[in-house]
């Protein structure tokens, strides 16, 4: 089956698990040069040693599980570049961990709502509107550490006492746990 990137992202959306792996393929095949240079620029901005080869090739299970339809090349290429960023900075962090002693594993939110809110679009606007009830501190926190900062080093650029900041953590995972309601529907 033949067909350009919009008619691969299509099969991918709307196919069963294997025309979406087979689109999967030709999607790659397409796309896999411009990707490329995606991820070579990121490491070039990061001055990592990290292969950009690397990169484009942990992004396939993340367009398999993916079911929302990308709008366009452009959309998918938007996506890319943010899943790009992703498994870098989950890469990184998991190299300073080891560096320091011990691999440490990044816990989410919770799995359940993380997974379901990539999935269903009414539960991301949920999540956003419950981060948007939080402080503005709060939110600035959450934001620093979703950007892949350290802990300490987020808490400093809130302006959140470092010591207060594992805490102050957990807190705001709990006021949005209990702003979306999820432990009445699990």
């Amino acid at each position: 089956m033949g067909g350009g990137i919009t008619e691969q992202l299509t099969r991918i959306a709307d196919g069963d698990i294997q025309e979406r792996r087979e689109a999967t393929e030709k999607l790659l095949e397409f796309t896999y040069k411009a990707l490329h240079q995606i991820a070579e620029k990121k490491l070039r901005q990061e001055r990592s040693r990290t292969r950009a080869t690397r990169l484009v090739h942990d992004i396939v299970p993340d367009i398999l599980r993916r079911r929302n339809r990308f709008n366009d090349r452009r959309h998918f290429f938007a996506w890319a570049k943010r899943q790009i960023d992703r498994i870098y900075v989950s890469q990184k962090r998991s190299e300073c961990a080891e560096s320091h002693g011990g691999a440490y594993k990044h816990v989410p939110l919770t799995p359940d709502v993380l997974t379901a809110a990539a999935l269903n679009v009414d539960l991301r606007i949920d999540v956003e509107r419950a981060i948007g009830k939080l402080s503005s501190q709060d939110r600035s926190f959450l934001a620093y550490l979703s950007e892949g900062y350290a802990i300490k080093t987020a808490a400093e650029k809130a302006s959140i006492p470092v010591e207060n900041a594992a805490r102050r953590r957990q807190i705001i995972f709990a006021k949005l746990t209990a702003l979306l309601d999820y432990g009445a529907h699990s």
